[in-house]
């Protein structure tokens, strides 16, 4: 396949342990949302051996590149549901680097339906300054 199709990948450990995952949507070439939403569970399952060892991961989500073909409703309508019903405890930190400002509004809206300590994993990072 294509290594250039998908951008959802482990690049080492933090100094938790964690499996580290960066992802950045303007680098995949394939925008189309089920191949997406594979790549990702397959990759995760990879990483937890079908689910059957422990651990957590820390994702990195770079909004470079970010574009009109990246704002896909149906990526959010498989992805979250596959996250909270089969990983919900897998997010050990998740932080979003160059995050649209068009999406604060979405985030503001998480927290309201996501509880305190889901939303206290997610860091949001506003410029390379702050990396």
């Amino acid at each position: 396949k294509d290594p250039l199709s998908h951008c959802f990948l482990c690049i080492g450990q933090d100094v938790l342990g964690r499996h580290v995952i960066y992802s950045c949507t303007g680098r995949a070439a394939n925008k189309t949302p089920e191949d997406g939403i594979e790549h990702m569970a397959t990759e995760l399952e990879r990483l937890f051996q079908n689910s059957s060892m422990p651990g957590q991961i820390a994702w990195v989500l770079d909004f470079a590149g970010f574009g009109l073909a990246d704002c896909n409703p149906k990526v959010a309508a498989l992805a979250l549901p596959m996250f909270a019903s089969h990983y919900p405890e897998r997010f050990g930190q998740i932080v979003c680097l160059s995050f649209p400002y068009a999406f604060y509004p979405l985030y503001a809206a998480g927290s309201r339906i996501f509880d305190k300590d889901t939303m206290a994993k997610v860091k949001i990072l506003k410029s390379d300054k702050e990396w």
